[in-house]
């Protein structure tokens, strides 16, 4: 085997081990919230596998007011290279990967944004509308952001991807967005 194929193969074993990673930090994370549902009262579903891909839902959540769906969003970081997560800033995914309808666009009714300490859940159409006028507002002319860093209120599309996804502050969408419940964590 060859230097440059022994480099390309552990490159693709990284970024898989990556993916793996960042998939079971998300199921860990709906784990916690489903939990934490059912201690606020609430009967929880978890969709199906095509529900969660194509509307983007994770769970169905019901108590006697009625049922709410929710797409669950574990913390991140601003750049994968940093080291510590960012509970200032969230990722808002307009278009996904393969272009298609992200889950700003999704099914849901609420998006639940996890921080250290507990869930933001925010109407997603609520969040949908406030997130393109913020964007409007902070990028009038429209420019797209060229790094993860840069794409705070700018469009960004990452390397040989076609997703569309941006950076918007937390405590915004807080104080911008009516309806919005805070769920602490029970640590």
């Amino acid at each position: 085997m060859s230097c440059t194929t022994f480099l390309l193969l552990m490159r693709r074993d990284n970024l898989n081990k990556s993916k793996q990673d960042c998939y079971d930090q998300g199921k860990d994370v709906e784990i916690h919230f489903s939990g934490l549902a059912e201690k606020e009262g609430f009967s929880v579903e978890e969709c199906s596998k095509e529900e969660n891909m194509f509307e983007h839902i994770d769970f169905r959540i019901t108590n006697e007011y009625g049922t709410v769906a929710l797409d669950v969003k574990s913390r991140k970081k601003r750049s994968r290279k940093d080291s510590k997560y960012d509970d200032d800033w969230v990722w808002l995914e307009f278009k996904n990967v393969k272009g298609e309808d992200g889950w700003m666009y999704g099914k849901s009714d609420y998006i639940a944004f996890e921080r250290e300490v507990d869930f933001i859940l925010v109407p997603r159409i609520k969040l949908l509308n406030w997130s393109l006028a913020a964007i409007k507002e902070n990028n009038p002319n429209g420019e797209e952001a060229k790094s993860a860093n840069s794409a705070k209120y700018k469009l960004y599309r990452r390397f040989k991807r076609k997703d569309s996804i941006t950076q918007v502050e937390l405590h915004r969408i807080i104080d911008e967005i009516e309806g919005i419940k805070v769920w602490k964590k029970r640590l």
